[in-house]
């Protein structure tokens, strides 16, 4: 905490360096889940007429 200096040379740094915006950056993120989505739905439907059909 007394070493001052070593938080301004950080300081300094992070104001000269150039920040990617989220405009700049390329998505890296890809949503999957309707893959999931797909299967479970379809056996949830065959559960619930297994479920009827039992009743």
């Amino acid at each position: 905490m007394d070493r001052q200096s070593n938080i301004d040379d950080k300081l300094e740094e992070l104001k000269t360096s150039k920040f990617i915006s989220s405009d700049e950056k390329s998505n890296s993120y890809t949503d999957i889940y309707y893959i999931f989505v797909i299967p479970l739905l379809l056996l949830l439907i065959f559960e619930f007429i297994n479920y009827k059909r039992k009743l």
